[in-house]
């Protein structure tokens, strides 16, 4: 994106965590890259841009759609931040819950279409913004894709189940969620949780090609078709967001679940780190 075009002067530009770019090759479809290295952590401020860029160019007719990808070589994104929902008020998880509900309905119900280029490891809140593309691809390599929220003690909403479990099929969902699976590249063809894998210097191509096939379609029916669609699973969280942050709250500040998270955080040397900040 140009200055003259790009969506309210974020093209061709940055936040601090997030890109945004005009695509090389479709003028209408605009490259969104998160730029939180090195894991690309999610963390409030960073969903907060997500969401700001995703508002811009969902409001400029001139874009069509999304290539959702990331700027860390190897990594798509390696899930939520720890320390958001470690030791912190009611108010400050709120605030944080809030942003990653409004993102997810953002992307799940955009007019746009948006293709996930999966270029590392997706897990946890990673997989989350994949699965909630309309088309995934990822790269072949020693990645992985899944929800193991499970495995460290945290849990996933209703919503996340269904979203999931409208690509891989119900019981494949739950023991997705229950183990905490994370699942290989090949692996995670087969039970359709991504839709293509191609070579890493193919990716970006895999993508365009992808995306004419989608803009073929008139964007009138094939936006109704998609919201209507879509929405049964967004009113899942919409008929009561405050009840699903407030559930979420209950499990996470119990003592054993954050001294769950302090045995993360430390084994990471997230702790240390953020002590020095």
């Amino acid at each position: 994106m140009d200055n003259t075009s790009g969506p309210s002067g974020i093209a061709n530009g940055s936040q601090k965590f997030v890109t945004v770019e005009k695509d090389k090759v479709m003028k209408d479809v605009a490259v969104v890259s998160l730029n939180r290295g090195p894991s690309n952590l999610l963390n409030r401020k960073l969903l907060r841009e997500l969401i700001g860029i995703m508002d811009d160019i969902e409001a400029n007719k001139s874009y069509r759609g999304v290539i959702l990808t990331s700027s860390v070589a190897h990594v798509f994104c390696s899930g939520l931040d720890v320390m958001e929902m470690y030791r912190k008020s009611f108010d400050q998880f709120r605030d944080f819950w809030k942003s990653l509900q409004d993102l997810w309905v953002r992307i799940y119900l955009s007019r746009l279409v948006i293709i996930a280029a999966i270029n590392g490891t997706a897990v946890a809140g990673g997989c989350l913004l994949a699965i909630s593309c309309d088309y995934r691809i990822m790269a072949k390599g020693p990645y992985s894709i899944g929800l193991p929220e499970n495995v460290i003690g945290l849990v996933n909403s209703i919503w996340v189940y269904e979203t999931l479990a409208r690509l891989v099929g119900p019981r494949q969902a739950e023991l997705s969620l229950q183990l905490g699976l994370e699942y290989q590249v090949k692996e995670a063809s087969e039970i359709r949780l991504v839709d293509e894998v191609v070579h890493p210097k193919k990716l970006m191509e895999a993508c365009r090609e992808e995306m004419t096939k989608w803009l073929r379609i008139p964007d009138f029916s094939r936006v109704r078709t998609k919201q209507s669609l879509r929405e049964p699973v967004v009113m899942m969280l919409q008929a009561n967001p405050e009840g699903d942050t407030q559930s979420m709250y209950s499990h996470v500040s119990q003592d054993v679940v954050q001294e769950t998270l302090t045995n993360v955080l430390k084994k990471f040397k997230l702790l240390e780190a953020s002590a020095k900040k």
